[in-house]
């Protein structure tokens, strides 16, 4: 009768191991909704002449909106990190 050889026991990885993955996820994805906002408060400052049309006023709003959405998302990510 043979004896299986023994093996090795399987790492124990602590509960939060993939943490830093999403942490990372969620501050990229942060980044990069703030871009939208950032480009049209640079259009703002340079054309304020734009602010009479109705339709760029609204793609204002709904980009400074994707923006708070970012900031958001970045500070969730920065508050999950910090636990």
């Amino acid at each position: 009768m043979t004896v299986p050889p023994p093996q090795s026991p399987e790492p124990v990885l602590p509960p939060n191991a993939g943490a830093g993955f999403v942490w990372v996820l969620m501050l990229i994805a942060g980044i990069i909704l703030l871009l939208p906002g950032l480009c049209s408060l640079a259009f703002m400052i340079s054309d304020i002449s734009l602010a009479r049309d109705e339709l760029v006023l609204m793609l204002w709003l709904v980009s400074l909106v994707i923006s708070t959405l970012g900031s958001l998302l970045i500070r969730a990510a920065w508050r999950r990190r910090r636990r």
